[in-house]
């Protein structure tokens, strides 16, 4: 059975097979826990989010952690959840944002290799003139991304509060949201993950995921 626990600390300086990043649309990096995990990633991590093109509001994509591998860190999901407005539609795509990346996360193998499939694919466009080191380099490039996934399964997950910094989400409403999406994903797949985490940045949050935790739940 999976356990979850609520943390107070930094994300990047934890210890889960995966964290899960509060990105915006562009992949590219920000403010907050976008910001923090982009330094320390590294450039590396950059220049992958780049080949993505973005992503949509309530979805999920994956990354290596390059610099964070160090740490025993070696996935980033990066999860876009609604800047809020009131407008009746941010519980929706905030569900999404956490259902996407536990998704992702269960299937992180067969998603990956197609993702990066993909970007080698527009790499060997980038060699058409010379056919063979094109699929030189690329025989090797899925030889390696086939050898990461198999070394370092994801079993342990890190997620922030996502949508509550910047973006504006009511912290006591995103809190429920969270828990109960973490909850049921547990609930329905109580074997494919040992550790789901949330790790609060700071008290406030902290307590408001605890507060929220008793209440659902105790």
């Amino acid at each position: 059975m999976t356990i979850f626990k609520i943390l107070l600390g930094d994300i990047t300086k934890l210890k889960f097979d995966a964290i899960v990043n509060a990105a915006n649309t562009s992949l590219l990096g920000g403010g907050g826990v976008d910001g923090s995990i982009h330094k320390a990633c590294g450039n590396r991590l950059l220049d992958e989010c780049r080949e993505l093109k973005g992503c949509m509001t309530g979805n999920s994509k994956i990354t290596q952690s390059y610099d964070l591998t160090d740490k025993g860190v070696y996935w980033v999901i990066h999860t876009v959840g609604p800047i809020y407005r009131n407008n009746g539609t941010e519980e929706k795509y905030l569900r999404s944002a956490y259902r996407t990346a536990l998704n992702l996360a269960a299937d992180y193998s067969s998603v990956y290799t197609k993702q990066y499939n993909n970007i080698l694919e527009n790499y060997i466009c980038s060699f058409k003139n010379n056919e063979l080191f094109g699929e030189k380099k690329k025989e090797i490039l899925i030889n390696e991304c086939n050898d990461y996934i198999k070394n370092h399964p994801i079993k342990t997950l890190a997620f922030p509060s996502i949508s509550t910094g910047a973006y504006g989400y009511p912290l006591e409403k995103a809190c429920t949201i969270a828990l109960d999406e973490i909850t049921t994903f547990i609930n329905n797949n109580p074997e494919i993950f040992d550790e789901i985490a949330m790790v609060c940045y700071d008290q406030k949050t902290y307590d408001a995921f605890t507060h929220a935790y008793n209440e659902q739940f105790n």
